[in-house]
């Protein structure tokens, strides 16, 4: 087979670049050809590293042995034996990096295969104890889990502040990854791709937490630690809908089409939300103007009525499940929400192509512009577009970016799209669509749900 020299040198130069990030370089030597030059240990890492990325066709079986391939079985035995006469348990992760590690070792040398094994799990022992009861980073940890929820809710107006339980757990994940990183233990996280699909709100999230801890403790985090933490911010965003103080709320019906109707909304919501609503009673429109506002919290209308006093869902005679959730979300949040098409936010006036900027702070004060005059946002939301992108980059991949803010006023609930004529260097790679998210989190039902759809049209 052929390969030209340009297609050699294109690969050698992809092949140092992966190898750099491990510390391992690229050597040539006059007449012995191309080799590498690296410590032994950054060498198992990068090994280790490699076979367990999910998109690597290499297996741990490529760098060993025959010799140490066709023994596993009998290796792991004397390992577990060891281990045993130590009275050491380890997780399955660990057993499985330590057998890993004593492979590899055993396949670069020519050490007796149960004299190095006695000898380094010995010495594993002693270093792991060591590790193990190593606390001084939790100060810094628990520093950096508090900047985070600042920064947080700078960008988000979450605010997990209080969360004692996020807290003590994040703090033990992160703990986890520095004494894992020491031992030299390769993390089998969740796969990234899983939630950042399933749950993309909450990996936003996560890559918020991930500057906030990489500049804080000096650790370089990738996409799977990047979910794990998602899953940790996810939670306690759930709990803070779950813990609002227990109430039973005064409801008055207004219906308009007779008794039947009337009583089956009314049925519906009793069996629905037991020991949280109270109906006070259920009345027709033409009687509003009578409601006293102090006995009532607020009102469900199956027809369009204005009533400034107190707070009103306007529902379908039929109590559809989506009008559930509104009333659900209401009583949790104080928040009346409504229900936005994706299709509803784009408008042909925010549609700009061919753009020509240098810069991601070119095309936000740009776009920004077009949303603050054309009146869906006010000049404290513009300004907190960029606030949001030094708190984290909101680039998603496959060149797209969704700058967003959390602070100011939104008008009208848009998206901007910009489409660049060239690719521009955003933060971490290159970026040609722009979508500016000019939405009122606080008022879209199902937040979540419409950040989900519009990262799937994304990919």
């Amino acid at each position: 087979m052929y390969i030209s020299v340009s297609t050699v040198k294109n690969d050698l130069k992809e092949v140092k670049s992966i190898l750099k990030k491990y510390n391992i370089s690229v050597v040539s030597k006059h007449k012995q050809g191309i080799g590498i030059d690296a410590d032994e240990d950054d060498i198992v890492n990068f090994i280790l590293d490699i076979c367990s990325k999910k998109d690597n066709e290499l297996s741990l079986k490529d760098f060993l042995t025959d010799q140490v391939k066709n023994n596993m079985f009998n290796l792991k035995n004397i390992i577990l034996s060891m281990l045993s006469s130590e009275h050491l348990v380890l997780s399955d992760t660990e057993f499985k990096n330590l057998c890993s590690i004593i492979f590899i070792k055993l396949s670069r040398s020519d050490t007796d295969e149960n004299d190095f094994i006695s000898s380094y799990i010995k010495e594993y022992i002693v270093q792991r104890e060591l590790i193990m009861n190593d606390d001084k980073n939790k100060e810094k940890i628990i520093r950096a889990i508090k900047k985070f929820c600042k920064n947080l809710k700078i960008a988000t107006s979450i605010d997990i502040s209080n969360d004692e339980v996020f807290e003590k757990c994040l703090y033990n994940h992160i703990n986890s990854i520095y004494k894992k990183m020491k031992l030299g233990i390769n993390q089998y996280g969740v796969l990234p791709i899983d939630i950042r699909i399933k749950y993309p709100y909450a990996y936003e999230l996560g890559k918020i937490a991930k500057k906030t801890i990489e500049e804080e403790l000096d650790l370089k985090l990738d996409d799977e630690e990047i979910s794990n933490i998602a899953v940790h911010v996810g939670g306690a965003i759930e709990r803070a809908e779950h813990n609002q103080k227990k109430k039973v709320f005064k409801v008055i019906i207004v219906c308009v089409s007779g008794i039947g109707t009337s009583m089956l909304v009314k049925n519906k919501l009793e069996y629905l939300f037991e020991d949280k609503i109270k109906i006070v009673k259920i009345i027709p429109a033409y009687l509003i103007d009578y409601i006293n506002a102090m006995e009532v919290d607020f009102i469900i209308s199956t027809v369009d009525i204005k009533f400034d006093r107190v707070p009103v869902i306007t529902v379908s005679p039929l109590l559809n499940d989506n009008e559930i959730k509104i009333i659900e979300k209401f009583m949790k949040t104080g928040k009346k929400y409504k229900e936005v098409e994706v299709k509803d936010l784009f408008d042909r006036d925010l549609f700009f192509t061919d753009l020509k900027f240098k810069t991601k702070e070119e095309v936000i004060e740009f776009m920004g512009d077009e949303l603050l005059n054309k009146g869906v946002i006010d000049s404290d939301m513009k300004n907190s577009f960029f606030d949001r992108e030094k708190i984290a980059t909101t680039e998603i991949g496959n060149m797209v970016a969704l700058p967003h803010g959390a602070n100011g006023k939104i008008l009208k609930n848009k998206i901007a799209v910009g489409i660049l004529k060239k690719p521009i260097h955003w933060t971490l790679g290159d970026v040609r669509l722009i979508l500016i998210l000019a939405i009122d989190k606080d008022e879209i039902f199902d937040y979540e749900k419409l950040f989900s759809t519009i990262y799937i049209i994304k990919h």
